[in-house]
């Protein structure tokens, strides 16, 4: 029966990280194939929304949807005014810049959070119980399970079909593919590649805040540290790929959970950048990346 409990929840953990995951994967994925950026600064985001979630929900005291709407909102935001105020310059720069630039970000981002609420581990007030409400084939979930399971596929069903079949979708894939045409067949190249920020950016608020109401805490160090559980995600999927952001998810998730309980969570961080260093010699392009993808 023990046994039969540790798996349940070790399989419920795996696709509720793994969803999350996705959704910060796939955000990723949709920002590089807009605009070529390599962004190195999606675990700070994901660490912002967390922190914007504990801003409106414990210290303003907003309900819990509308705390995690306006954070992701807010994160946005950031994303959208990051490419008009920085990125935008760096169109056609080579790959090296943007991805300096993108860490630079990330660093500005994480000292202003600690400017502004310090390092301290801060509990996330009203949140609903952590005990499961609900089984299904022996796997327990949450209400913020539920959540998580569900926003993630909303979002990721809603960008992947926005991509595909929407002329915004189309537009942004002529921009991914030249700025430099679009623009002469009237595209404007920068309106679209801000929203790609703003998308990217409110997929890992989304996320963060998620992660914030799963542990009832906003941990800078560890939500952080799951921020850069992203980079084996994309690697191993395919930098360029929707599904493959999908399947690398669920195979990150599923290494963090089963290091987690057989040899501690020290170990998670080395094992999943071992299988992205693996992934890298093995198949460089990942699952389901293609070949023109240019790798660092």
């Amino acid at each position: 029966m023990m046994v039969a409990s540790v798996l349940g929840q070790m399989i419920g953990s795996t696709i509720v990280l793994g969803c999350l995951y996705a959704l910060v994967g796939v955000g990723f994925v949709v920002l590089f194939r807009s605009t070529g950026v390599v962004n190195f600064g999606q675990s700070a985001l994901m660490v912002l929304g967390a922190y914007l979630v504990y801003l409106f929900m414990t210290q303003l005291g907003m309900p819990m949807w509308l705390s995690l709407l306006l954070a992701a909102l807010s994160v946005a935001v950031i994303g959208a005014l990051s490419y008009v105020g920085l990125f935008h310059r760096m169109v056609g720069a080579d790959l090296f810049v943007t991805v300096i630039a993108t860490m630079g970000l990330s660093v500005v981002l994480q000292m202003v959070v600690f400017l502004i609420w310090g390092a301290a581990v801060r509990n996330v007030e009203g949140l609903p119980s952590v005990a499961p409400v609900v089984q299904i084939l022996g796997v327990p979930f949450s209400f913020v399970d539920l959540i998580a399971i569900l926003l993630s596929a909303v979002l990721i069903v809603a960008l992947e079909l926005g991509l595909k079949y929407t002329s915004l979708g189309i537009q942004t894939r002529a921009v991914a593919d030249s700025t430099h045409l679009s623009a002469l067949f009237g595209v404007r190249v920068h309106a679209v590649s801000a929203l790609a920020w703003a998308v990217s950016a409110l997929c890992a608020g989304v996320a963060g805040g998620v992660l914030a109401f799963r542990v009832g805490a906003v941990d800078p160090v560890t939500i952080g540290q799951l921020g850069l559980l992203v980079f084996p995600v994309v690697i191993i999927g395919g930098v360029d790929s929707i599904r493959g952001a999908l399947v690398g998810a669920f195979v990150v998730a599923a290494l963090q959970n089963l290091a987690s309980y057989f040899i501690g969570g020290n170990w998670v961080m080395p094992i999943a950048y071992a299988a992205l260093l693996l992934m890298l010699l093995i198949r460089p392009r990942g699952l389901f990346g293609t070949t023109a993808v240019a790798r660092i």
